[in-house]
């Protein structure tokens, strides 16, 4: 055989290798139902996926304090609304979320987006507004 086939055919081994070693020492995700969590026990070092169901609330705590400001009551509890089933992964600081529980690095169709401002309400006080808008998903 030529040298350089040789040579080609191992490096190309070597990739493989290199590959399949790092895609086995990524520890599966550990999924649980929303309804679950916090009463199951989650496995320390592995990405987490909780699956929504529609209509399932989940609370949101706002926390706001600081030398000039506090948040009252503080904290405060919202509710997020489930629209739809969907899954959240959340693998160290990043977190993303999935229509099927399997792609959740699809480009969303629509990104999400966040807005912080000052407004003024009608009898002329000031306001703090805050819109989060989540990614649509490609379908």
């Amino acid at each position: 055989m030529h040298r350089s086939l040789r040579f080609a055919r191992t490096l190309a081994l070597c990739g493989v290798s290199v590959v399949a070693a790092a895609c086995a020492s990524s520890p599966p995700p550990f999924t649980v139902r929303a309804a679950e969590f916090g009463k199951v026990r989650v496995p320390a070092g592995r990405p987490v996926v909780v699956a929504l169901k529609a209509g399932e609330r989940i609370p949101v705590v706002l926390d706001v304090n600081g030398e000039v400001v506090e948040l009252a009551p503080n904290p405060s509890r919202l509710w997020l609304v489930a629209k739809r089933d969907f899954f959240v992964r959340f693998d160290g600081a990043r977190v993303r979320t999935s229509l099927d529980g399997i792609h959740f690095d699809r480009r969303p169709e629509k990104p999400g987006s966040f807005r912080l401002g000052l407004g003024s309400d009608p009898a002329g006080g000031p306001r703090v507004d805050v819109a989060i808008t989540t990614p649509v998903h490609a379908r």
